[in-house]
């Protein structure tokens, strides 16, 4: 049987051995079926000033990303970054792959929550992360996203969520596991109470536009799950999981993770 490799941060001997390739980096539109236009991506247009340039280790990059690992042997590589769900400050293209690499050196990323990046600034990670499949920075993302407070997960992270592409789903349940956990645990109104009552408002706005209705459902499916787990005394904190429950994980590399935690 041959065994699974399972991606780590760090960067070895080996990798420093191994010669540079330039990664050029643009941002591209994604439609919301999370389809990519189609276009070169070893010929990069140099007058492009979208395009911001990384000089990286071709050993590193292909164990990193399967993505890279076929590439055929060039010089230049173009990444397509897709755009935020909506208009941004905090994020550009090259934000996006800088954390790629950040999270691939050293396995965290400062950005996420130093500013904090918001739902529709986190796509575009996530999308790259299924670009590149590297589902090791979707765990990394999604690590230090579970760092953030509980009381941070309002209605203003939950009502952007119907925007949110495929390759963020795991982040759209962890949001509603959240926002869930709060109701369960304070009740309705002591969510509303707890957000200084500017939730009220919002809360009927959310509930009131028709686009909200799946994440709605969802969320109220996932208040009574959470509920029968307080009453059996197994509700526990979704910011204080250390476990793998939001990683994605082939069933062979899963028990290799430093989060797994078997189920009993």
């Amino acid at each position: 049987m041959t065994e699974t490799k399972v991606v780590k941060a760090g960067m070895t001997a080996s990798h420093a051995r191994s010669r540079t390739v330039k990664v050029f980096i643009r941002q591209v539109h994604v439609d919301d079926d999370g389809r990519w236009p189609a276009q070169s991506i070893y010929e990069p247009d140099p007058d492009d000033r979208r395009m911001t340039v990384f000089n990286v280790h071709t050993s590193f990059l292909g164990e990193h990303a399967q993505y890279f690992a076929g590439m055929p042997d060039c010089d230049n590589a173009l990444v397509p970054v897709s755009e935020p769900t909506r208009i941004s400050d905090n994020i550009k293209a090259y934000h996006v792959f800088e954390d790629w690499l950040d999270a691939m050196y050293q396995g965290k990323i400062d950005r996420i929550n130093s500013i904090p990046l918001k739902d529709f600034e986190l796509q575009p990670h996530f999308d790259l992360a299924d670009f590149l499949v590297s589902p090791f920075f979707k765990n990394v993302i999604m690590d230090t996203i579970q760092q953030r407070g509980i009381d941070t997960w309002t209605v203003d992270q939950v009502k952007g969520l119907h925007m949110m592409r495929k390759s963020a789903f795991m982040y759209v349940d962890y949001a509603i596991e959240c926002m869930a956990y709060r109701i369960v645990t304070r009740g309705w109104t002591g969510v509303m109470d707890a957000d200084l009552g500017v939730c009220v408002t919002k809360w009927k706005e959310f509930m009131r536009e028709g686009r909200n209705i799946d994440t709605f459902n969802e969320l109220l499916a996932r208040v009574d799950i959470l509920h029968k787990a307080k009453d059996t005394n197994n509700l526990i904190c979704p910011t204080d999981l250390k476990d793998c429950k939001w990683h994605e994980h082939t069933d062979e590399d899963r028990e290799k993770c430093p989060r797994y935690r078997p189920e009993n």
